[in-house]
């Protein structure tokens, strides 16, 4: 701003134009704008710094729900005892599928809950760690007391 100010005096020094008032009450005018625009500009950055990690974390919980939904335990129809063996080594693979997927669920949620206490942020990023935590503490849950109850049955079989 400095600099059009400074270029607006050497082109009046220069004599440039016949009606230097004209020219220096536009670029107030233009300067008085542009400071106005700089609140809205500012204001719009914040906010786009929120939104842009909020709509990442909202399109990463979406994937990990779908991946987390198409797990399922191992099948329960056991007809002999290599039924019950299959069984177990098949939910011994969905609670390391699990396991992995962990890390992920915990940085997610990790970074959702730092996002959560900035103001302004969107209401829906909250929803989505709640309902990423909650699926995925449900499907741990069930997948070890399925995979608890194999090993018991291994036992006493």
């Amino acid at each position: 701003m400095k600099t059009i100010t400074l270029l607006l005096d050497d082109l009046i020094e220069e004599r440039a134009t016949d009606d230097p008032a004209r020219y220096r009450h536009r670029l107030d005018t233009l300067l008085s704008r542009y400071r106005q625009l700089l609140v809205s500009i500012n204001e719009t950055s914040q906010y786009c710094s929120l939104l842009i990690p909020a709509k990442m974390i909202h399109e990463n919980s979406l994937h990990l729900n779908t991946s987390l939904i198409n797990i399922s335990n191992a099948p329960i129809n056991f007809r002999d005892l290599s039924d019950v063996r299959t069984a177990l080594q098949g939910q011994i693979k969905v609670c390391d599928v699990l396991e992995n997927l962990s890390q992920q669920v915990n940085e997610l949620v990790a970074r959702g809950n730092e996002l959560i206490r900035q103001p302004l942020v969107p209401k829906y990023v909250q929803q989505d760690v709640q309902n990423l935590q909650r699926l995925f503490n449900e499907k741990i849950q069930s997948a070890n007391d399925f995979l608890g109850k194999l090993k018991v049955k291994k036992i006493f079989i």
